[in-house]
């Protein structure tokens, strides 16, 4: 949760992130709530996948600076068996 990790400081470094790519940038506003979403969610051997998410489980900074629910989530997983990254994503409506 360290990039997209809850938090004033995450929320300001995705901020300029989303404005100096252009790229919408994830965030969790719970971190124990997204570590025990995602270790419900994972499949041994599974690809990169999208999950739904509960209503007010993240955010998403646009590179204008606006922020909208998320409604997803991006998994993708690493060598060891654990996630290499995950982040909330808008998703489908």
């Amino acid at each position: 949760f360290s990039k997209h990790g809850a938090g004033v400081k995450n929320t300001r470094s995705l901020t300029g992130r989303a404005r100096r790519t252009g790229d919408p940038q994830g965030q969790w506003l719970d971190n124990d709530a997204a570590a025990e979403l995602l270790r419900s969610a994972h499949v041994e051997g599974a690809g990169p996948r999208g999950i739904r998410i509960p209503d007010g489980l993240g955010q998403v900074i646009m590179p204008n600076g606006d922020i909208v629910p998320a409604r997803a989530a991006l998994l993708i997983p690493g060598p060891n068996g654990l996630y290499r990254t995950a982040y909330p994503i808008v998703g489908p409506k």
